[in-house]
């Protein structure tokens, strides 16, 4: 069972994204809360999308590492940028 809380969550970050459709953190939010409500396709757009407005924040890359591994894929190419850019992103 989905909790509400995800869809409300979602609300919170499309309001955000109305105003700055490229707001890190509102596209984080929204891919996580997508990815919960079993809304794959567009939780990896957002994932993606947040990697373009900031490349060097983590949240994404993890955001993308979480959607493949609950899928039980070990080797898709975007996981495995996924990896690299996490683990350079912790030799800091």
């Amino acid at each position: 069972m989905v909790s509400l809380d995800y869809y409300i969550f979602s609300s919170y970050s499309q309001h955000i994204l109305k105003q700055d459709g490229n707001h890190y953190q509102a596209l984080v939010l929204e891919g996580a809360a997508l990815q919960q409500i079993g809304k794959a396709t567009q939780s990896l757009a957002c994932y993606k999308k947040a990697i373009g407005v900031n490349p060097k924040q983590v949240l994404a890359w993890q955001g993308i590492v979480s959607h493949y591994e609950k899928k039980g894929v070990k080797d898709h190419e975007d996981l495995i940028e996924a990896y690299k850019h996490i683990s350079k992103h912790f030799e800091k």
